[in-house]
């Protein structure tokens, strides 16, 4: 079984918070047992995929991501894919910027480079 949990950004400390979302009317709160619920920002929340990239961090959704392979290929010149659900998958995928879908991804081949939140200027094209 995976582990569900989510991340969001708390706007007040720009730290990012993980464990269980709850969310009212009028707050989205991230909340891990013993602590008390923090408010994130809704637009920043993100599920954990249940993956770790080849530094064993954990990939969440909105993360920006680079394969580490094939190893000729310099580095700014792999594409940037950034991690997504989608309904009719029923999953989360890396699509690339233009939103193709070329390949499944895999963790052992991928570094997580950012995220959309904290790193907007690496959805731009080069």
């Amino acid at each position: 079984m995976r582990e569900i949990k989510f991340r969001g950004l708390n706007r007040s400390s720009n730290k990012w918070k993980y464990g269980y979302l709850v969310v009212d009317k009028k707050y989205t709160q991230i909340w891990q047992e013993g602590d008390v619920p923090v408010p994130v920002d809704p637009e920043t929340v993100g599920e954990y995929i249940g993956k770790k990239d080849v530094h064993d961090k954990e990939t969440y959704e909105d993360d920006l991501v680079r394969y580490t392979i094939p190893e000729d290929v310099p580095e700014d010149e792999r594409e940037i894919r950034k991690i997504i659900w989608v309904d009719g998958f029923c999953g989360f995928q890396a699509r690339t910027l233009d939103n193709r879908f070329d390949c499944f991804f895999d963790t052992e081949h991928f570094e997580i480079i950012g995220n959309i939140p904290q790193n907007p200027e690496l959805l731009q094209k080069k």
